[in-house]
């Protein structure tokens, strides 16, 4: 059984952690939760594309993905309201109709395997090409940023689909390149001194998106740096950074069931402690469903495919 990295576990988890967060308390700075988990794939995969052929990798890429996705699918089946849009999220296309109706979260699902895509032919381009894509890609988030401010319901617009690809690629590309580049120990505990205060900015005031791929890749780097923490504690992070595809899934349909029953948060509300409860209980609902998929659905798959291709 090959050794997990902690690091890579533990900014797995913190980005989970995010986007919980912000889906029970509107903390925004959550939300790049996904962000960090695009720079998370474009690090991991640069190497494996390289080493199979492109039909193993993406049959490889989508026994990871659309397991998960396909159940996710079924169960708000309900959200749908032409066969085109039920297939297109099925295909994990769905990010291309941004009117098209889907379960919650999938478009970060469907960026995924579009990006999973694409890194077949990041693996035959040279290094300054791939910055040329980069600054591309960022360019574009700028550019969506103003535009953003500018057009009222861009949001809401077929484009606003493409333009978010495009600008969320940068942090896949950023994984991508990360890989190439001698890593730099950074103190976790620094680099948390010094965001602190833009995470108590963000409380009151809005920060453009623009601002997060420097905010994203400095954290990242610094949990690349973690190499122990306490046994019991390291035990927890390596269990719940298997589980993050589940927990990200599984938080949906908590609040799902909680805001049919009426139990939900007031974001509106100044009361902290019980906006932590609220999140307390939906992560760990998610994470008995994260379990339950890991056991049943996700590690069978990807045992199934391993075995596949050792035949």
């Amino acid at each position: 059984m090959p050794i997990r990295s902690l690091g890579l576990d533990f900014v797995r988890s913190c980005a989970v952690i995010g986007v919980v967060l912000v889906h029970t308390t509107s903390w925004i700075p959550g939300a790049y939760g996904v962000q960090l988990f695009f720079v998370i794939s474009g690090f991991l995969l640069a190497q494996p594309v390289k080493s199979m052929s492109s039909i193993q990798f993406l049959t490889m890429r989508w026994i990871r993905l659309w397991p998960l996705a396909a159940l996710m699918t079924l169960l708000y089946v309900n959200r749908f309201t032409s066969l085109s849009e039920f297939i297109s999220t099925l295909l994990l296309v769905h990010i291309l109709f941004l009117n098209n109706q889907s379960f919650p979260g999938s478009w970060s699902i469907s960026a995924e395997w579009l990006f999973s895509i694409f890194n077949v032919f990041l693996a035959k381009m040279t290094k300054s090409s791939r910055l040329f894509l980069l600054f591309f890609s960022l360019s574009v988030l700028i550019a969506t940023d103003i535009l953003r401010v500018q057009i009222s319901g861009l949001e809401q617009m077929n484009v606003y689909g493409v333009l978010l690809l495009i600008s969320s690629f940068a942090y896949f590309l950023i994984g991508n390149l990360l890989q190439e580049i001698p890593h730099v120990k950074i103190s976790l505990v620094k680099v948390l001194v010094l965001l602190s205060p833009i995470g108590i900015y963000s409380i009151f005031f809005y920060i453009y998106p623009s601002v997060y791929p420097i905010l994203v890749v400095a954290f990242f780097l610094a949990c690349l740096s973690i190499s122990n923490f306490p046994r019991k504690i390291e035990a927890v992070v390596h269990f719940v950074g298997k589980r993050t595809y589940g927990i990200f899934c599984g938080h949906f349909i908590s609040i799902g069931v909680f805001d049919f029953y009426g139990i939900h948060q007031d974001y509106s509300s100044s009361n902290f402690v019980m906006r932590l409860l609220y999140f307390i209980v939906v992560f760990l609902t998610s994470l008995g469903f994260a379990q339950i998929s890991y056991k049943f659905l996700e590690k069978p798959s990807l045992m199934f495919g391993g075995r596949f291709f050792k035949k």
